[in-house]
């Protein structure tokens, strides 16, 4: 706010939130940031409050969505935590080659 001035933040609708803010709105692009402190233990997010806020954070963008993040897949053992789960899903969207056939023939008939 205080570099882009709140007349650039009412034009293009800016919006930074956590998830929460986010319910029940959509943006064209969103930008999720996924930091963490190095050398800092954190405990694994696999309890559904974590999957309800990942699901928003994860479901708001209309067009694209970038993520910037400190998070290795190397720091998250548990497969379960949602933060591995973004993080490898950024990694490869569309994992198999069902699903990147079946995306691409559904935006050919778009």
């Amino acid at each position: 706010m205080d570099r882009l001035g709140p007349e650039v933040f009412s034009r293009y609708e800016l919006l930074i939130s956590d998830s929460s803010g986010f319910q029940g709105k959509e943006r064209d692009i969103v930008f999720l940031s996924m930091v963490d402190a190095p050398n800092k233990r954190t405990i694994p997010r696999v309890q559904d409050i974590y999957a309800q806020r990942y699901n928003v954070a994860l479901s708001r963008a209309k067009d694209r969505m970038y993520m910037v993040h400190s998070i290795t897949l190397d720091s998250l053992k548990n497969a379960k935590d949602m933060r591995r789960q973004a993080l490898e899903h950024f990694r490869d969207p569309m994992p198999t080659e069902v699903a990147r056939k079946a995306a691409t023939e559904d935006l050919l008939e778009r």
